[in-house]
């Protein structure tokens, strides 16, 4: 069964990307609107790429993260004014937005391959 990606972004620049690159090893939905996010089940995903590209995002992913059980998020920040809401987040994987593409890709798939290699080995072992 192939793993789960919710990626919202209301821009899609990144959104597109990722979606074209995801969908060959992940079942992939992309979202714009938070009205759509707010109808879908979080938990049945197991990561979550979110772009926060307006002020509204930034509250979205707020209530996002205080509620996070278990889903790796990933977060990327598109506008400098947005970075000071999210100076002390744990469990979040900080996207550098100044990387290409492909270099935003390879440190999403690095995160997804540990992911996957610890999830495998703490399965093994029970």
């Amino acid at each position: 069964m192939k793993e789960k990606i919710l990626i919202y972004d209301r821009s899609l620049g990144y959104g597109i990307y990722f979606d074209k690159i995801f969908k060959k090893e992940y079942e992939v939905v992309i979202t714009t609107k938070n009205i759509i996010l707010n109808r879908l089940d979080l938990f049945y995903f197991d990561y979550i790429i979110f772009m926060v590209n307006e002020t509204e995002d930034v509250h979205f992913f707020t209530k996002i993260y205080s509620s996070n059980k278990g889903i790796n998020l990933f977060l990327g920040i598109t506008q400098n004014r947005f970075k000071e809401h999210f100076q002390n987040l744990q469990d979040v994987h900080l996207i550098n937005l100044e990387l290409s593409k492909t270099d935003i890709v390879k440190f999403i798939n690095k995160k997804l391959n540990n992911n996957y290699t610890e999830n495998r080995h703490s399965n093994q072992l029970t």
